[in-house]
């Protein structure tokens, strides 16, 4: 090894390191002066609704921002509106409740987006214990982990504020929830929060179900992370899962036969005979949670679900290419037969959109409906990931009475309600000069063009 080369190149990653932070750093502050200053005029005659509200999306002690500033965001950094609400509160928590704080990391003493997410959880605390127990934490976290550095703000939240600590652990518990999102290559990504002891028997079941699919033999050529990964999915069909523990459980009856001439002793005498129709059970027949039995085929007890595949005709005729799961992704033909297996597949016929015709009424019929979804599988906003079935479809152009055939393919877009609040009220433009392409316009006058392949910034 050359080793003065290798120590440029290591001296060149800590500079890039450096100047990684200090870009985060001045991002940070960034985001806090336009939160600040953020604020846009709504037409004296529009309706109420429309008017700009300004909204907490910080700790005690943080500024207002303004309801829309999570849109403009969201497009100019590439994110979702969530993801933008998320890092607006985390700057202004971390300028405006620990300043001793954010001195550091403008200084490039202190890593942004660790401290940033050390305030977040400083949030229900009162300002100034905040900012105490922010420099207790950073004259330790930089010989911590991530995890670690988390850990330790967390025991010197419950130090400082008990009651607190105990009242924010109780909205946790309020705030649990499972989500299943995050597509990538035939797989989904499954996140949930559980109070600790579902949590704790959760991961024992899963280790439990591991081992039985391991004896069963049904976990060939899988590592350890694969076969939890399948017992997760084992849980999600119970009754496979009960099968499973029955079969391990089954034990033979240890019926002992009495030697001959040996005499009774107590706990020996014969029980009463049961009453006819009486079944008298036997001790091996039942083990706790695996009692009873499974009669019905396990395919028919599966749990219910649908799962809406879009498959190109090409990839039908030739049993190749790609097919696309909606509200996950894309996946290849040769996958998707592995995954369905023996489920139960009910094929539909193929909207084709361009003989979809214009309808006059201003909601869409099921069909047309049902079209705009497969144009638009997500928001027609820039960078959004919300799923579009379930959103309200609007008419790109304003319905007018009178006019027919104004709800059709090239004049409507699924969108969340703030987002139609904010092109309604004027400050979000956009048009749709072809189906399924849409030119967007911010109040800050930037420019996107979204289609269902995704966006494009076109300043």
């Amino acid at each position: 090894m050359d080793v003065e080369r290798a120590r440029h190149l290591a001296d060149g990653l800590r500079a890039a390191r450096l100047a990684r932070r200090r870009a985060e750093a001045e991002e940070l502050r960034l985001i806090t002066q336009l939160a600040c200053g953020y604020h846009l005029e709504t037409e004296s005659d529009a309706h109420d609704a429309l008017y700009e509200q300004d909204e907490p999306v910080g700790g005690d002690g943080c500024p207002l921002v303004s309801e829309w500033l999570s849109l403009e965001l969201a497009a100019l950094l590439g994110c979702t509106s969530r993801q933008a609400t998320s890092l607006i509160g985390r700057a202004l928590n971390l300028r405006y409740r620990h300043p001793r704080l954010w001195t550091a990391v403008q200084q490039v003493e202190l890593d942004p987006h660790r401290a940033a997410a050390a305030a977040a959880r400083c949030e229900s605390l009162p300002p100034d214990v905040a900012d105490e127990v922010g420099v207790r934490w950073a004259a330790a976290q930089h010989r911590l982990s991530w995890g670690a550095a988390m850990n330790l703000m967390d025991r010197l939240i419950i130090e400082a504020a008990p009651e607190i600590a105990a009242e924010r652990e109780r909205r946790t518990l309020n705030g649990r929830y499972v989500s299943i999102s995050r597509y990538r290559e035939g797989s989904m990504q499954v996140s949930a929060q559980l109070d600790v002891l579902d949590a704790k028997y959760l991961e024992a079941a899963v280790s439990q179900i591991s081992g039985l699919l391991v004896d069963d033999g049904a976990a060939a050529g899988c590592d350890a992370d694969q076969v939890r990964a399948k017992a997760l999915g084992v849980l999600a069909n119970p009754a496979y899962a009960l099968a499973l523990q029955q079969r391990a459980a089954m034990q033979p009856r240890l019926i002992e036969e009495r030697a001959p001439g040996r005499s009774p002793i107590h706990g020996d005498e014969p029980e009463p005979d049961p009453m006819d129709g009486e079944r008298r059970p036997h001790p091996a027949d039942c083990a706790g949670h695996v009692c009873g039995t499974i009669t019905v085929p396990l395919t028919q007890l599966r749990p219910a679900t649908d799962v809406v595949v879009h498959i190109p005709a090409t990839a039908v005729e030739g049993l190749a290419g790609g097919a696309r799961v909606e509200r996950a992704g894309w996946l290849t033909m040769e996958t998707l037969k592995d995954l369905l297996g023996d489920r139960k597949v009910a094929v539909r016929p193929v909207i084709d959109l361009p003989e979809i015709p214009a309808e006059d009424p201003y909601r869409p019929s099921a069909r047309l409906r049902e079209a705009v979804i497969q144009l638009f599988p997500t928001e027609a906003f820039p960078y959004s990931e919300t799923a579009s079935r379930a959103l309200e479809q609007d008419h790109t152009r304003a319905f007018r009475t009178g006019p027919p055939r104004q709800s059709r393919i090239g004049n409507l877009a699924p969108l969340r309600t703030r987002t139609h609040r904010a092109k309604t009220a004027g400050h979000w433009w956009y048009d749709q000069p072809a189906p399924g392409c849409l030119i967007w316009r911010s109040p800050l006058g930037y420019r996107y063009r979204v289609t269902p392949h995704g966006t494009y910034p076109l300043n």
